[in-house]
């Protein structure tokens, strides 16, 4: 859980560039098997005064860490990975199943 939360607060500090706060809220992982990838979800909140930039994510447990959308194409559903999400001053965004994930992909062995 210590992992997990540090984070989230350091991709938190990666998206704000600038004075005031970003909270996180409601985070939690989809249960998998061992060393399976995961999907994590959240919501975070700009209150700031700027718009601020998710521009990645790390963690000391897995190698790659993801920002994922949902797209249906076909009514075929498909993940596409996103570069980056802008959370307008005093707007929320939220990673839920089927729309916007967190992907953790190919766990380090402890």
């Amino acid at each position: 859980m210590k992992s997990f939360i540090a984070l989230l607060l350091a991709f938190c500090l990666a998206a704000c560039s600038s004075p005031g706060k970003v909270e996180i809220r409601q985070a939690w992982v989809r249960p998998t098997a061992q060393n399976e990838d995961a999907a994590i979800y959240f919501t975070l909140q700009n209150k700031t005064g700027v718009d601020v930039t998710l521009i990645g994510a790390s963690s000391t447990l897995t190698e790659i860490v993801e920002i994922h959308e949902t797209r249906v194409e076909n009514d075929v559903a498909k993940m596409a990975m996103l570069p980056s999400v802008t959370i307008a001053a005093g707007e929320s965004w939220s990673s839920n199943p089927g729309v916007f994930t967190l992907h953790w992909w190919t766990f380090n062995s402890e």
